[in-house]
């Protein structure tokens, strides 16, 4: 399986543990359907990068879609890491009903 919504279901089943970000399994861990293990385990961080072309005349809408993306990381637990969560800002956990 290859689709998150469908792993954390799988895993909200009782049907073994999986690696997922927290903007998936984040709601279901704070609501203490999910528990974390192995929390001392990490993979490596991916970064997210916005690309856009190297000018000096970027549109006024680049340039707010890509404000608007940092501020949305900065402000939600479950795309920042969420202290609650992990005891570093990673953002791919692992989770067991």
């Amino acid at each position: 399986m290859n689709d998150g919504g469908n792993l954390c279901t799988a895993a909200l089943c009782g049907l073994g543990i999986t690696l997922l970000p927290t903007f998936v399994v984040g709601p279901s861990i704070r609501e203490g359907r999910l528990v974390r293990i192995l929390a001392d385990w990490h993979i490596p961080e991916v970064p997210v990068h916005a690309v856009y072309p190297d000018n000096r005349l970027i549109a006024a809408k680049v340039k707010s879609f890509v404000a608007y993306l940092a501020a949305e990381f900065r402000r939600d637990p479950d795309l920042s890491g969420e202290p609650g969560l992990a005891p570093d800002r990673h953002s791919t956990r692992v989770a067991l009903t």
